[in-house]
């Protein structure tokens, strides 16, 4: 069948015409050669017409061997006729050496031909055996070519479509015989499968099913495939062991959460007893260090009791330095106005420099300014110069333009006058090219006829004799199959028998795990019930976990206040030690001052000469009140610190009561059976915040016994501060130094507010007092000290 199938198109690809598209080469070589006189004619006759072939034999093709696929889109191809163009070509099967021969058409000349290219490009097509024909058909019937050549590519049409539907049938065929041998593959295969798993599962007994246990890897393989193709063991047992997997699978988590319980309850009480021991510990060292800082306390009233002594002394000394002290003043003052006068002086000559320094800026940037606007003259200058040479040049580009623009108007005028004598000798080529065209064209057409007639018969018969073969083929296939059919009817009806056997012994298998389900769902009611229980004993301790927090937010934010006061104190604190620091050392410079004034006093005495006015006193009023207020700051802080000992107390007292609720939820805790994990997590969470608390508690007590430290230190400077209070009250009084005289019968803190318990407006009284008003003032300033440290003693 296939051998005839290649003879028919090989016979239908010898008769086919392809259409092809003239090149403008060939038209203008065609022109070329009919403009100088050549005739077709010669080479007509030149070319012998090849005889025609046997009917029944096949024609030998001449050119490129053509596949089986590639047979019909050529033969489409060449069954076309592109009659817009006006051109014809004939297959590449009948040319000798070209695979197209090019002809022209009226109509197809381009009116642009450049005739010189003409004569370098001469050239004629060598044409076929069938050309001559062709023409002489043509030339024979003359108008009537164009019907001719319709009829030709309609019969070529009809050829080709009646071709393309026979080839469709025949697929159609090939293609439905292989569909249904694929579909009697493929039931035989299925019905060997099933068959194959019935049998299988027909040999099953019930001992199989006496043993479920599956391997977790022979799980895995088997619930991955799907239910279909599982036997009635396989799917059983992989029920089973899913069932059985779950269950394990909750029995472990419970009992991982009853361990985590039992861990966490033990690792909180052994918390609590830790944090007991560490608060307790913390008490004894906070008590060590009180005992310590009150040993302090009385040790430095000691020693001011030694200082007050010494100040009685150094009054004694600075009651020579009185006329000193009042020379300094008078001194210092018109230094001060010195230096003033100085400073202006010095400012209005910096303002006079700066506005020398400006001047001599300006005066250079203008300098600048000149310098640059005359080298920007000259720039410009220079670009006039050029700019005139430039326009010069551009004056003789026009005249040359000008003369060239002439020129080439004549030469276009002699162009189109030759334009015009080439185009009268197109037209006349044309006219001869288009009668010679006409007759080699009817002759060509009606060979063509002759041989597409005689193909078309032999076509026809070869076709006729494929269909017989194949019907045949198609209705023995037909008849196999409905054999296969009733066979496989056979088969299925048998399947159908053993499946319904299968069915009654799954049933009675699956009343079987009815049974055993309904075991292992009472054992899961009775788990639920366990975790009812533990799920209530873990609300209640999740209820006193939440209460816990609450409490312990509120510690934290009372601790947070507590720290911002205590903060506050110790920056007041500090910025009192450093005022009291820098006014400590200006006293130690005018002390200073005093001494020095004091030995050139004794120098001079020593000499024998008037020391006039060299010692003066210098504001001791000041100095008095001073004392004073540094005084009532050491109240305050020492106030702010019972006050912090008294807070420290109340949070000891509320983490009693947090260790109280602590046992009782231990109490609790143990009630409940079986507490859960996470309970015992969010307690030791809790704890730890504790924990924290009661070290920011101990942290407070060391920056407490910090402050205390800051205190005592205070309080010797105040005892210093007591001293040179002392000599500076010396220094006011203008007799010789007496000694101190005893505390007035009021001199002791009595009332609250009142300190010395005299009348403090005594300190405001004028340098000039006599003796008993200055003794006055300085038994004061001693009871003063002595009530100040009173407090901090009690």
């Amino acid at each position: 069948m296939s051998s005839e199938h290649d003879r028919v198109l090989s016979l239908a690809a010898e008769m086919g015409v392809s259409r092809v598209a003239l090149q403008s080469d060939d038209l203008q070589k065609l022109t070329d050669s009919s403009s100088d006189g050549l005739d077709f004619e010669s080479d007509d006759d030149d070319t012998a017409p090849a005889p025609a072939p046997k009917k029944g034999s096949p024609v030998k093709s001449r050119g490129k061997k053509k596949s089986k696929n590639s047979t019909l889109p050529e033969l489409d191809k060449s069954s076309s006729l592109d009659t817009d163009n006006s051109s014809l070509g004939l297959s590449g099967d009948s040319l000798s050496d070209s695979d197209t021969v090019h002809l022209s058409l009226p109509g197809s000349f381009d009116d642009t031909l450049n005739f010189e290219s003409l004569a370098v490009n001469l050239g004629i097509p060598q044409q076929s055996r069938y050309v001559p024909g062709m023409f002489d058909q043509v030339q024979q019937q003359g108008p009537s070519s164009q019907k001719l050549l319709d009829r030709i590519s309609d019969l070529e049409q009809a050829l080709t479509k009646q071709k393309l539907r026979h080839e469709e049938e025949i697929n159609h065929l090939k293609r439905r015989q292989d569909n249904t041998h694929h579909k009697d593959q493929t039931a035989a295969l299925a019905r060997d499968r099933e068959l194959t798993l019935m049998q299988q599962r027909l040999s099953d007994r019930k001992e199989n099913f006496r043993d479920l246990a599956i391997s977790d890897s022979l799980f895995q393989e088997l619930d991955a495939l799907p239910e279909s193709q599982l036997t009635l063991k396989e799917f059983v047992c992989v029920a089973a062991h899913r069932s059985v997997v779950n269950y394990k699978n909750e029995l472990g988590e419970s009992r991982k959460k009853v361990v985590q319980v039992t861990d966490q309850l033990q690792t909180t009480m052994d918390t609590s007893d830790m944090n007991l021991r560490e608060a307790v510990r913390a008490k004894k060292v906070a008590e060590g260090k009180e005992e310590s800082l009150r040993m302090d306390l009385a040790h430095s009233e000691d020693r001011l009791k030694e200082l007050e002594g010494k100040v009685h002394e150094f009054q004694r000394t600075v009651m020579d330095l009185r006329e000193k002290g009042r020379k300094y003043d008078e001194t210092l003052a018109r230094a001060k106005t010195a230096e003033k006068k100085y400073d202006d002086l010095r400012k209005l000559a910096e303002d006079q420099a700066s506005a020398l320094n400006n001047a001599a800026d300006s005066e250079k940037k203008v300098l600048q300014k000149s310098l640059d606007s005359d080298h920007q003259l000259q720039l410009l200058q220079m670009d006039k110069s050029f700019l005139q040479k430039e326009l010069e040049l551009t004056a003789q580009r026009a005249e040359r333009s000008e003369k060239d623009n002439q020129r080439n108007e004549d030469l276009l005028r002699e162009a189109m006058v030759k334009r015009d004598e080439l185009l009268m000798q197109l037209s006349e080529a044309r006219h001869e090219g288009k009668s010679l065209y006409e007759q080699k064209l009817e002759k060509e057409i009606n060979k063509l006829r002759e041989d597409s007639a005689r193909e078309m018969n032999e076509i026809r018969d070869s076709n006729n004799a494929v269909w017989e073969r194949e019907n045949k083929m198609l209705r023995e296939n037909k008849l196999d199959a409905d054999k296969q059919c009733e066979r496989a009817h056979g088969d299925l009806i048998e399947l159908r028998n053993a499946h319904e056997t299968l069915i009654l012994r799954h049933a009675k298998i699956n009343s079987e795990q009815d049974k055993e389900v309904a075991e292992v769902r009472n054992e899961l009611k009775m788990k639920d019930f366990e975790v009812a229980k533990l799920s209530a004993g873990y609300e209640e301790i999740k209820r006193i976990n939440t209460e816990s927090s609450l409490q312990i937010d509120l510690l934290r934010k009372q601790l947070v206040v507590h720290q911002t006061e205590f903060a506050a104190l110790r920056q007041e604190a500090k910025s009192d030690k450093e005022v009291i620091l820098e006014k400590l050392k200006v006293k130690d410079e005018q002390l200073e001052v005093y001494l020095q004034a004091e030995i050139q006093f004794e120098a001079q005495i020593d000499e024998g000469t008037n020391p006039g006015e060299i010692a003066a006193l210098s504001a001791p009023k000041k100095r008095v009140e001073h004392a004073v207020q540094l005084a009532r700051r050491v109240i305050e802080v020492e106030k702010a610190r019972v006050a912090l000992f008294e807070d420290n107390e109340s949070l000891k007292g509320e983490v009693e009561g947090l260790r109280l609720e602590l046992e009782t939820s231990k109490g609790l805790v143990e009630k409940v059976h079986q507490p859960t994990k996470y309970v015992l997590d969010g307690y030791a969470e809790k704890e730890a915040e504790l924990r924290e608390l009661k070290a920011r508690n101990v942290a407070l007590l060391r920056e407490l016994a910090d402050l205390k430290v800051e205190m005592k230190i205070i309080l010797g400077r105040r005892e210093g501060l007591s001293t040179a209070i002392g000599m500076i009250a010396e220094l006011g009084v203008g007799v010789p130094p007496i000694m101190p005289p005893r505390p007035p019968e009021g001199g002791e803190v009595g009332e609250a507010g009142n300190v010395g318990g005299g009348d403090e407006d005594d300190s405001d009284d004028d340098n000039d007092d006599d003796d008993g008003d200055i003794s006055m003032h300085l038994s004061r300033q001693v009871n003063t000290s002595k009530a100040y440290h009173s407090p901090v003693k009690e």
